[in-house]
């Protein structure tokens, strides 16, 4: 079953420009890479990652692979703010282009069911009110956020690419949560219920399963009441 999406967050050159809207001039490694169960985001005025990610002037990339369920044709649907485009299999679905630019933009392609295709979807924050949303639909299946569980991260990116400010992530608990480790294809290697703020890199530090580990990129799922946050 799939986990998400690879998100790679990138934060404006200082000086520099993004050509066409996209790509960084010169070009910069990404601030911030992890998985993102779902793309349903709705940042405001606030950083994706508060001291690592800028608030306004970022482009995310998400890459990975969609899975269809059953075949057909199916239409992707982008909400969001500025810029936006979206490939599945190669095709260009989707260009939106334009500072303050707001809403939705569709294209349709043919999927076979259970198979897996590339996806690639970039977007630009401008300024103020960033957001982004990824939908599909299908004539079996209703508009809707594409579940994680059809979604898998570009796990070659992942492995080669690191965040140049390694970041500082806390959990602050409202009662129990629980914060479960997995690996990149999705196997959970363990898990811990907290009930008060921890720093995650601190969290499974006196964990044995932990000690055998080799160095690369883990998956972090925190719960509480049925709502999964990463």
């Amino acid at each position: 079953t799939g986990v998400g999406l690879t998100g790679a967050y990138i934060n404006k050159p200082e000086g520099g420009t993004f050509e066409g809207g996209r790509i960084p001039n010169p070009p910069t490694k990404p601030s911030l890479v992890r998985v993102d169960t779902t793309i349903d985001f709705n940042w405001g005025g606030d950083s994706p990652l508060e001291g690592v990610v800028d608030k306004d002037h970022f482009v995310t990339q998400w890459t990975g692979q969609v899975e269809a369920p059953v075949s057909g044709m199916y239409t992707f649907y982008t909400n969001t703010r500025d810029f936006s485009w979206l490939w599945v299999n190669g095709e260009q679905l989707i260009k939106l282009y334009g500072s303050g630019k707001n809403g939705w933009a569709s294209g349709s392609i043919y999927l076979q069911e259970n198979t897996r295709y590339n996806i690639r979807l970039e977007y630009r924050a401008w300024t103020y009110a960033a957001y982004a949303h990824l939908y599909w639909s299908h004539s079996d299946i209703i508009k809707q956020i594409i579940p994680k569980c059809f979604l898998y991260p570009d796990t070659g990116s992942i492995v080669s690419t690191k965040p140049s400010v390694e970041p500082k992530i806390s959990i602050t608990a409202r009662g129990n949560q629980l914060v479960r480790l997995y690996s990149i294809n999705g196997r959970c290697i363990t898990e811990k219920r907290v009930d008060q703020t921890v720093l995650i890199n601190h969290l499974f530090d006196t964990d044995k399963k932990l000690r055998s580990l080799s160095k690369g990129m883990y998956i972090i799922h925190i719960e509480k009441t049925g709502a999964i946050k990463h």
